[in-house]
C-alpha cells in the first residue's frame, strides 16, 4: 500500500516537471482576441483585450494594427478613433515564446455630432450671449446672426442694433469633414421702447375644403410691421393675412412672429385639420336669345355659379342627351316649358341637383314695315352698317347681345333708313342683333 502512494506521487511530480520544462522552452499556447464598442458622437472605439496568455510572469507585447499593416497602438486597452465605412482591425500578441493574432471587421458609421445652443439678453450691456453645447470631437463653429453678421467663435457675443426677430444659426463642422450639424432658431430683440406691439391673429377653415385656412391679422402696436408665419409645416409667409392649405389631417402649432421699428412679439395657435365631408352646392342662372329663323326665344345661355372642391357637371335639359360642359349653350327646337337641372359632384362624398323651369315661346311678330333690313359687312370688323328699305315710322331700340347676356343699346330716332355701329371694342365672336319696338321684334346672327 506504501508502494502504491509512492508511485501515484512519483508520476504526479513527473508532470509538474514537465510542464515547467515546457513552458520555459515556449511550447505553452496563448490566445488572442478582444471586443469593442463604438461612441458615435465621436467616432472613436474602445477596444477591451480578452487575450489569454502563456505565461502572466513573463513580459507581454500588444500590436493594435490596421490592414494593410498601420499600427494603432501598443496599449492593452486602447480608444482608438476611426474613420466611417469598413475596417480590418488586428491585435498581435507576443508572450512567453508564443504569438497569436486575432483580426475582426468593424463598420464605423457616420459620425454622429449635434449642434445646439442656447442664448441670454443683456439690456445693461445692450448685448445677447450664446452659449454652445454643441456636442461631437474636434468641431469648428460657423455663427450666423441673421443680421448680415458672422462669428467663429465657440460662445460668441453679439449685439443687434434694432428690436425685431433674427433668425441665428449655428453650424458645427469636425476638423475630417466626417460631421456637420445645424441649428437654428428665431432670437427677438424687444428691448424697452415707447411703441409695442401685441401679435394676434384668427382664422377659418374654408367650408368647401376642409384643409384650406385663412389666417386674418389682427396685431396691434407699432407701425411699419413686418410678419413671419410659420404653418408648422415647413411652410412660411411673409403676407399679412395669408391662406394655407395643409396637406394632410392633424393638429398644426401655426406661428406669427411680428417685427417693427421698435417692437417684437410672437403668438402661436394649434390649428386642427380634420377630414370632413366637402361642401358642394349646385347653382346657375341663364338668359334667353331670340332665334333668328322664328323670332322665338329659343337661345339659353347658362351661367354655372356652383360652388365646392374639384367639381365635376351633369346638365340635363329634359330634351336631349346630358352635357358636363361647365357653362353651356343650348337650343329649344320647340315651344314648350323644359325642366332643366345642374347635378354637381365632389368626389364621391357630395352632390347637389339644382332644377329650374325655362318657359319657351313664341315672341313678338317680326317688323312688317321693315323687312327689308341688311346687315353688312358680316363678319364685321370696326363698323356694322344696318339700312332700312325705307324711312323707319316708329321709334326702334337696337341691341347687341353677346352669348354671356351683355349687351349693347343704342335708340333709333324716326325717320332715319340707316344706322352705322361701332363695334371695335367688341371681342371676336357670335351677336344676336336685336331690332325692337313695343309690338315688334327682328333678330339677326352676326359674327366679329
Amino acid at each position: 500500500m506504501v508502494c502504491q502512494k509512492l508511485y501515484y506521487l512519483q508520476k504526479c511530480l513527473l508532470l509538474v516537471i514537465l510542464a515547467f520544462i515546457a513552458t520555459f522552452r515556449g511550447d505553452a499556447q496563448c490566445n488572442a482576441d478582444f471586443s469593442y464598442s463604438i461612441d458615435s458622437n465621436t467616432g472613436e472605439v474602445q477596444f477591451t483585450n480578452l487575450s489569454t496568455l502563456a505565461n502572466v510572469n513573463q513580459a507581454v507585447t500588444y500590436t493594435w494594427y490596421s490592414n494593410p499593416a498601420i499600427v494603432l497602438s501598443n496599449d492593452t486597452n486602447p480608444v482608438i478613433h476611426l474613420k466611417p465605412g469598413l475596417q480590418s482591425i488586428c491585435l498581435a500578441i507576443a508572450n512567453a515564446g508564443c504569438n497569436d493574432t486575432f483580426c475582426t471587421t468593424i463598420n464605423m458609421p457616420p459620425v454622429h455630432c449635434r449642434a445646439t445652443f442656447q442664448y441670454s439678453l443683456d439690456f445693461t450691456m445692450d448685448t445677447v450671449t450664446f452659449t454652445n453645447n454643441s456636442s461631437g470631437l474636434n468641431l469648428n463653429y460657423y455663427w450666423s446672426f441673421g443680421d448680415g453678421n458672422y462669428s467663429t467663435e465657440q460662445h460668441p457675443k453679439h449685439r443687434f442694433a434694432t428690436n425685431g426677430w433674427y433668425y441665428v444659426c449655428l453650424n458645427i463642422v469636425n476638423t475630417d469633414t466626417t460631421c456637420t450639424d445645424v441649428t437654428c432658431e428665431f432670437v427677438r430683440i424687444n428691448r424697452n421702447s415707447p411703441s409695442p406691439c401685441v401679435g394676434d391673429f384668427s382664422f377659418e377653415t374654408d367650408t368647401a375644403d376642409s384643409y384650406n385656412v385663412q389666417f386674418t391679422n389682427t396685431t396691434l402696436g407699432d407701425t411699419g410691421i413686418t410678419y413671419f408665419w410659420l404653418f408648422g409645416d415647413t411652410v412660411t409667409s411673409t403676407l399679412k393675412d395669408p391662406t394655407h392649405r395643409f396637406d394632410t389631417i392633424g393638429n398644426y402649432t401655426v406661428c406669427l412672429l411680428v417685427s417693427g421699428p421698435n417692437c417684437a412679439d410672437s403668438i402661436c395657435k394649434i390649428v386642427e385639420i380634420i377630414n370632413i365631408i366637402p361642401f358642394c352646392k349646385a347653382d346657375f342662372s341663364y338668359a334667353l336669345f331670340p332665334d333668328s329663323g322664328n323670332n322665338a326665344t329659343r337661345i339659353a345661355v347658362f351661367t354655372n355659379k356652383s360652388v365646392g372642391p374639384n367639381l365635376t357637371y351633369e346638365w340635363r335639359f329634359n330634351d336631349v342627351n346630358p352635357t358636363a360642359e361647365v357653362s353651356p349653350v343650348h337650343y329649344f327646337g320647340v315651344n314648350g316649358t323644359y325642366n332643366v337641372c345642374l347635378i354637381v359632384r365632389s368626389g364621391v362624398l357630395c352632390t347637389d341637383t339644382l332644377c329650374k323651369q325655362i318657359s319657351i315661346e313664341t315672341g313678338l311678330p317680326e317688323f312688317n314695315s321693315l323687312s327689308g333690313v341688311t346687315v353688312y359687312p358680316i363678319p364685321a370688323r370696326n363698323v356694322l352698317h344696318i339700312t332700312f328699305n325705307k324711312p323707319i315710322a316708329s321709334l326702334v331700340t337696337l341691341k347687341l347681345f353677346d352669348v354671356l347676356g351683355n349687351d349693347k343699346t343704342i335708340s333709333l330716332q324716326k325717320g332715319i333708313d340707316n344706322i352705322e355701329v361701332g363695334i371695335t371694342d367688341l371681342p371676336a365672336g357670335f351677336y344676336i342683333l336685336e331690332l325692337k319696338t313695343d309690338t315688334e321684334v327682328k333678330t339677326i346672327r352676326i359674327m366679329k
